[in-house]
């Protein structure tokens, strides 16, 4: 692709997404050389398609810009566990660059329709390691997520089933931002691969959820009013308080 057109599509992507994502993006490749620039293609990916499988050699590295990627993992107990969901701006593969890993650690699989930016690894890894900003802000990256991610580990460990699709239900509302009512989409495969649970048992704290009041379910979706919001997130703030940090 002629360089000057890809750098325009670049813009026009960013143009498309949140204030803070496009500085970021920014931030991060602010010193990234023509050289890399121009190895850059655009590659867009509909809903639940692998991205990437567990142990394949890692050639290629995906900055996710718009979408959502989950990262799955198969080995757990014989079924399917969802342990982590990426947003943009999200440089997929860099981590194990760093790190000196030559294969995926997971499967990645899009959650939603998605625009990536890829760049061959080894471009990428050449220029990393030679641009002390890009690496610092790869590194506050990546300790950020360590620690969420280990914290949050261990926050599910105290979290009964009902708790944990709770947290679950609160931070899709948190997602999309501050409304009088949240209408969520309810899958209950994803909703018990994204908390470690069995559909019989997502439908059995769902049902405990209603009877308690904390929201109120319609077919396939699920409605939950700021009053419902409010007291789980109060709920959850009690037994989080107490969680290790």
């Amino acid at each position: 692709m002629d360089h000057r057109k890809l750098l325009e599509q670049i813009e026009s992507i960013l143009e498309q997404i949140p204030d803070e994502q496009r500085e970021y993006f920014r931030k991060y490749f602010h010193n990234a050389p023509n050289s890399l620039m121009s190895t850059i293609n655009i590659e867009r990916r509909s809903a639940n398609k692998i991205l990437v499988e567990e142990s394949e050699p890692i050639e290629k590295i995906y900055v996710l810009m718009k979408g959502t990627v989950k990262a799955i993992d198969f080995r757990v107990k014989g079924s399917t566990y969802e342990y982590a969901r990426f947003e943009g701006v999200t440089i997929l593969g860099s981590m194990e660059c760093v790190f000196g890993i030559q294969n995926y650690m997971t499967t990645l699989i899009t959650a939603t329709p998605c625009t990536f930016l890829v760049i061959p690894r080894q471009t990428f890894e050449s220029w990393i390691w030679s641009d002390t900003s890009a690496l610092r802000i790869e590194a506050e990256s990546m300790s950020s997520y360590l620690l969420e991610h280990t914290r949050e580990n261990r926050v599910m460990l105290l979290l009964n089933g009902m708790e944990r699709l709770m947290l679950l239900l609160v931070k899709m509302c948190e997602s999309r931002g501050n409304a009088e009512v949240y209408v969520l989409a309810i899958n209950r495969q994803e909703l018990a691969e994204q908390t470690g649970s069995s559909v019989k048992t997502v439908n059995r704290s769902m049902k405990k959820l209603e009877e308690s009041g904390f929201l109120i379910r319609d077919g396939h979706k699920v409605k939950i009013v700021q009053k419902q919001y409010a007291s789980m997130r109060t709920h959850l703030d009690k037994i989080l308080s107490n969680a290790p940090k």
